[in-house]
């Protein structure tokens, strides 16, 4: 055992190092600029002072706050709807479950900017999805450069890995527990709910708080099919840091940014232990 542990100590040691030099420590460097203020030109004075943050949650900055967690709340109860009955497909059927697996890997390697690109053409005033609207007397309607393109955005970047991380949750339930439900007389839906759905819920809560964190760390989808008009944290960051060269701010809000995620995967992570510890106590 101690040479295992060895072993092990040999491969982790330096992936460590390596972690705290090149992430942790610029990231804290980065960080500890909120604990100054930014003068003219970008540069930070040499003093300590709690102005920059008391002014980062004044005024138009809790705004941002407010809009990313309404971004991640919604992506996050979108991205579980569409998510959820995808990978009860891929899992549980034989006809389509392999063709919906497909177009999930597919969509997970394509192009983000293409993506992008692809949806600010479909949701133009003058777009397909306006056109077919305008057809049935409905619209136009502006859906780009706004918080729903973003929202719409980011639930198709992040759905294939959602699905992706559902289908390990859904494959936790065997076939043969529905099956002997059916066989009672149950329905295929009072079966999914009584039986499938109470042994996946934790599962289902710890993918939403993962998908949660990912969406408040995303740059490109708010950034381009927000049109600068969606004021979320990381795009609000970018602008302080490379345009108003404002660091100290930025790096006050990348904190808030920080804490977010890290409460989100924590939380995650929490209930993703929890749900195994059932799942392990159902089957003993």
């Amino acid at each position: 055992m101690q040479g295992r542990s060895r072993k092990w100590a040999f491969g982790v040691v330096p992936l460590g190092v390596f972690f705290l030099v090149f992430f942790l420590f610029p990231e804290v460097y980065f960080l500890r600029a909120g604990l100054y203020k930014t003068d003219t030109f970008g540069q930070i004075s040499s003093s300590m002072t709690t102005e920059t943050v008391a002014n980062a949650f004044d005024g138009f900055y809790p705004h941002a706050l407010y809009r990313t967690i309404e971004l991640c709340l919604l992506t996050s109860v979108f991205t579980l709807l569409l998510g959820y009955p995808m990978a009860y497909a891929i899992v549980r059927s034989r006809r389509w479950g392999g063709a919906v697996f497909i177009a999930v890997v597919a969509a997970m390697f394509s192009s983000a900017v293409a993506r992008v690109l692809g949806w600010q053409v479909l949701l133009a005033i003058n777009g397909p999805i306006n056109a077919v609207l305008h057809k049935v007397g409905i619209g136009p309607l502006h859906l780009s450069n706004n918080f729903t393109a973003v929202v719409i955005g980011s639930v198709h970047a992040i759905l294939p890995i959602a699905v992706l991380g559902l289908m390990p949750v859904c494959e936790m339930v065997h076939r043969a527990q529905t099956e002997a439900a059916t066989s009672l007389g149950a329905s295929p839906w009072r079966a999914f709910w009584r039986i499938f759905f109470p042994q996946t819920w934790t599962g289902v809560v710890s993918v939403g708080l993962l998908v949660f964190a990912v969406t408040a760390g995303a740059f490109t989808t708010p950034a381009l099919l927000g049109g600068g008009r969606v004021a979320v944290l990381s795009v609000l960051i970018y602008t302080l840091a490379s345009q108003s060269l404002d660091y100290s701010t930025a790096a006050v809000l990348s904190f808030v940014l920080l804490v977010i995620v890290g409460l989100a995967v924590a939380a995650g992570l929490a209930v993703g232990r929890r749900g195994t510890r059932t799942t392990i106590t159902a089957s003993t």
